[in-house]
C-alpha cells in the first residue's frame, strides 16, 4: 500500500499524506496527522526507499533483512492516545520505522496485549511507551522478544530503554520553585511507584522543608486529575504557594479549574513536564520541563531495529537531556 491508498482512505491529498509520513507536517492539523498515521498502520504502509533514493540520486542502505513490522504499546490507559506528550513520541517512532524501510504495526494498549498475546503474532518488535510495573513488563517479554522502553521511569532490569530520568526532572522542578522563595510546595500526580514523586520527596527533604500530606494531591496524571487536585487544593486549610505537576496535561487542568472556581484569586506558582503546545497557549503560560519527545521515539525505534538485527547483544540504557523552560506561571 502506498500514499495514494492512504490519501483515498483519509480524504487528504497525497502531498499532505507525504508531508505527515515524512515528518514535514508543520502545516497539517493534529487531526489530519492522527488520521493519516492511523490509516498508514491499518494499511501496513512501508516507505519505498528504492523509489525515494532513485528520485534523490542517493544510494539506499539496506540491511538485507526484513521488512520488519514494528508495533507500539501504550503502558497507560486510552487517555494517552489523546495526549500530545505520547503522540510526539509516537511520531518519532513511526517516522524512523518508515525511513528505515519497515512497516508500522498497530498501537496497542498494554492491558489488551497481556489479555490477548496473539495480537502481537505478526509483530517483530515493539516500543513500550510509559510506566509499566515489573510484573507486566516481565510478562510482555514472554510475548515479544524485542522490546525498547521509553518514558520517564527507568527500569532496573536487563532491557533496552531510552528515557529522561523522572526523578532528576522532579528535583529540577522543585529546586526551581525553591529558588523563587517558595517553602510550601505541593505535588500533583500519582504517588505509587512513580519516580517523579520520589524525586519530589527527595528535593523537599534535602531542603529541610516539612513534608506535609496536605501538600500532596494523589490524582491521575490527566486533565481530570489536575481538576481533582484543584478542588482538593481549594478546601485545604494550609494551601501550598507553589505546585509541581507530573506532566503538562495535569498542570493545565489544575490551572484551568482554579481560574474557573475562584476567578478573582491569585494562582499558586505551577510547573509541569513535557512542554506540549498548549503549555504556551494557556494563560498564564506554563513553566515546564522540555523533553526531547520526538527524539525519544526516534532513538527507541533505532535501538529496537538494531536489536532485531542482532547489532547489539547487551541491553542499552540511554539517558536523554532535558531543560527548564521558564514562563509566567512561576
Amino acid at each position: 500500500m502506498g500514499l495514494k491508498e492512504i490519501a483515498k482512505m483519509t480524504g487528504y491529498s497525497v502531498s499532505t499524506v507525504s508531508r505527515v509520513l515524512n515528518n514535514k507536517s508543520k502545516y497539517a492539523s493534529s487531526k489530519a496527522e492522527k488520521e493519516i498515521w492511523s490509516a498508514a498502520q491499518k494499511l501496513h504502509y512501508a516507505r519505498n526507499d528504492a523509489a525515494v533514493h532513485l528520485k534523490t540520486g542517493k544510494s539506499a542502505h539496506f540491511s538485507g533483512h526484513g521488512p520488519y513490522r514494528i508495533g507500539i504499546v501504550m503502558a497507560r490507559g486510552l487517555e494517552s492516545l489523546e495526549d500530545e506528550f505520547y503522540q510526539r513520541i509516537e511520531e518519532g517512532i513511526r517516522s524512523t520505522v518508515l525511513k528505515a524501510g519497515h512497516q508500522l504495526g498497530e498501537t496497542f494498549m498494554l492491558r489488551t496485549v497481556l489479555q490477548n498475546p496473539q495480537c502481537l503474532a505478526d509483530i517483530n518488535g515493539i516500543v513500550l511507551i510509559g510506566k509499566c510495573n515489573v510484573h507486566n513488563l516481565t510478562s510482555l517479554r514472554t510475548i515479544c522478544k524485542h522490546i525498547a522502553c521509553t518514558g520517564m521511569n527507568p527500569y532496573y532490569m536487563e532491557i533496552d530503554q531510552i528515557y529522561c530520568n523522572g526523578e532528576h526532572i522532579a528535583r529540577t522542578a522543585v529546586q526551581h520553585l525553591l529558588s523563587k522563595g517558595h517553602q510550601k510546595i505541593g505535588y500533583v500526580g500519582e504517588c505509587n511507584g512513580d519516580v517523579r514523586y520520589f524525586g519530589y520527596r527527595q528535593a523537599v527533604k534535602s531542603s529541610n522543608l516539612d513534608m506535609d500530606t496536605p501538600y500532596v494531591f494523589d490524582v491521575p496524571q490527566t486533565a481530570e486529575g489536575g481538576r481533582q487536585a484543584a478542588r482538593q487544593y481549594l478546601v485545604s486549610e494550609d494551601c501550598p504557594t507553589a505546585v509541581f505537576c507530573v506532566n503538562d496535561v495535569s498542570a493545565i487542568g489544575f490551572i484551568e479549574a482554579l481560574k474557573l472556581l475562584r476567578p478573582q484569586q491569585p494562582l499558586p506558582a505551577v510547573i509541569g513536564i513535557g512542554d506540549i503546545s498548549k503549555s504556551l497557549e494557556i494563560q498564564p503560560a506554563l513553566t515546564t520541563i522540555h523533553l526531547p519527545l520526538w527524539e525519544m521515539g526516534n532513538i527507541s525505534a533505532r535501538i529496537l531495529l538494531d536489536s532485531i538485527e542482532g547489532l547489539h547483544s547487551i541491553p542499552l540504557k540511554v539517558d536523554l537531556p532535558y531543560k527548564l523552560v521558564c514562563r509566567q506561571s512561576c
